[in-house]
C-alpha cells in the first residue's frame, strides 16, 4: 500500500504594518481548524509577520490547493485593510 507524499511547508508574510499583520491573521486562523485527517494548519503572529506552517499528508493536490487558499485568502485581506485605510 503506498502512502501519498508528506509535506512541510512555512509561509511567511511580511505586511507593511502591524495593523495588515493583524488583519491577514484574523483572516486566516479560523481556517486551522477543524480540518480533513493528514492536514495541519498553525497560523500566528511573530512581530509583525504572519507564519502559517502546514504539514499535509494528503498528496500534492491538496497541500497546493491548502497554500493557494492561504495566499488568496491573505491577498483579500491586505487589499481591504489597505482599500479601509485609504477610505479612512
Amino acid at each position: 500500500m503506498s502512502h501519498p507524499v508528506k509535506v512541510r511547508s512555512r509561509i511567511t508574510i511580511s505586511p507593511k504594518n502591524s495593523q495588515d499583520a493583524e488583519a491577514i491573521y484574523n483572516s486566516l486562523k479560523p481556517d486551522d481548524k477543524p480540518l480533513p485527517r493528514g492536514l495541519l494548519v498553525e497560523t500566528r503572529l511573530e512581530n509583525n509577520m504572519v507564519v502559517v506552517d502546514i504539514v499535509c499528508e494528503r498528496g500534492l493536490a491538496s497541500f497546493l490547493a491548502t497554500v493557494d487558499d492561504i495566499l488568496r485568502s491573505a491577498a483579500l485581506s491586505e487589499k481591504a485593510a489597505e482599500t479601509l485605510r485609504t477610505k479612512i
